[in-house]
């Protein structure tokens, strides 16, 4: 496993959305965007992805995710369209690629989407496309 150079975190918004959504914004501080799609009625999913450069710029990595909050929700104000974003143990981490040489260890069989042979370093193949529908 090797961690990729872009952070992320993941939250949650009551913003309605009738189909994925990519909202990039260019800022003083960089490029930063959001991966959103509605999952229930009125839930939606933020995951929010910048480069490290941009990530140190706006200073979240002194940030707790109470100060990030309004942060992202002044960025993202016109996609959020007055409503909040949710916080759920929303930490900036970065992307894990994981690649595995055999998909068996004794009696354990790891079983993916046969498309798919690995779990990819981005929201953009986790969001909801199967990219990442796995077993044991």
């Amino acid at each position: 496993m090797d961690l990729r150079p872009n952070k992320f975190t993941w939250l949650g918004s009551t913003r309605p959305l009738d189909a994925f959504k990519y909202f990039f914004r260019e800022t003083p501080e960089g490029i930063i965007l959001a991966h959103c799609y509605q999952y229930e009625a009125d839930r939606s999913t933020w995951v929010i992805e910048t480069d490290e450069a941009t990530w140190r710029n706006f200073g979240f990595d002194a940030m707790s995710e109470s100060e990030m909050l309004p942060v992202l929700e002044r960025v993202f104000a016109a996609e959020l369209d007055g409503h909040p974003l949710i916080l759920n143990r929303s930490l900036w981490r970065n992307f894990p690629n994981i690649v595995n040489k055999t998909w068996v260890l004794d009696k354990a069989v790891l079983v993916a989407t046969p498309r798919r042979r690995r779990i990819f370093p981005s929201a953009r193949h986790q969001a909801g496309d199967g990219g990442c529908h796995c077993a044991l």
